[in-house]
């Protein structure tokens, strides 16, 4: 059985390949039909082998996330075509009652390095994410994705700001420090110090808009259950409460890999 780790490249020897595969986010609406969801949902309660519960309450369940691609094949190619390639499949089901902050979805370098810091042959890629519902059914949610890919391990994003925050990712609580943001050509984006705007984007945030500083927004669209949409890993991202505001949902994401000579 392949050891994901073991494929992981260093993501600081090698963001010159990396950045080459950058593309925008690509969205498809109504690609899973109700009985597609139903599936997902029963897939990800019954036939995942992992589970973890964090602070703020929500749950992930995880594993198991070949039998998807085999049985989605032909739609999940349409939203990021060569996917079915990846020699392996990251992400998790999830349910949450909680606003997603500001992360990127790269590797979280304690576990690379937990498994010997190996140099591999593969990078992270892209992701797809699947939303699979939302209560309210009515709510009317968003989610953003910024200019800013940070070419580095996966973090959590909390400017000048002191408070826990339920995560099993570092937290960068200074974006002054990060030199390694990037937009979808692949050139480097040095932070500025300066507010984000429009502050419109804001609307429906249960944020502090300062933790959004210096950040450009590239896109922002609803977050509707049956769509599917492929992303970079690298790609810094959020979403909103919305209006009417959901009080809990629940998806589906899948974290795909590449290999450095395919650059």
């Amino acid at each position: 059985m392949t050891n994901l780790m073991d494929l992981i490249c260093n993501v600081d020897q090698h963001r010159s390949s990396i950045v080459k595969t950058f593309e925008k986010p690509n969205i498809l609406y109504n690609l899973f039909d109700a009985d597609d969801l139903a599936w997902l949902e029963d897939f990800g309660r019954t036939q995942t082998p992992n589970s973890r519960r964090n602070d703020n309450g929500t749950l992930f369940t995880s594993g198991n996330f070949r039998s998807i691609i085999n049985r989605y094949r032909r739609k999940l190619e349409q939203v990021l075509p060569g996917c079915s390639d990846s020699p392996d499949i990251d992400g998790n089901f999830f349910i949450t009652p909680h606003q997603y902050g500001l992360h990127n979805d790269s590797i979280p370098k304690n576990k690379w390095h937990e498994n010997g810091a190996k140099d591999g042959e593969y990078h992270p890629w892209r992701n797809i994410l699947i939303p699979l519902w939302q209560a309210p059914a009515n709510a009317d949610s968003q989610i953003l994705f910024f200019k800013q890919r940070d070419v580095d391990w996966a973090k959590v994003y909390k400017h000048k700001q002191t408070e826990q925050v339920a995560t099993t990712y570092p937290v960068c609580r200074d974006y002054a420090e990060i030199d390694t943001f990037y937009d979808v050509k692949g050139t480097r984006m040095p932070w500025q110090d300066k507010r984000m705007e429009p502050a419109e984007y804001m609307l429906h945030f249960d944020e502090d808009i300062d933790r959004f500083r210096g950040l450009e927004v590239e896109i922002m669209f609803d977050w509707k259950p049956g769509m599917a949409f492929a992303f970079d890993s690298w790609q810094l991202h959020t979403t909103n409460k919305g209006n009417p505001a959901w009080h809990q949902k629940s998806g589906l994401l899948l974290c795909f890999f590449k290999k450095l000579w395919a650059t």
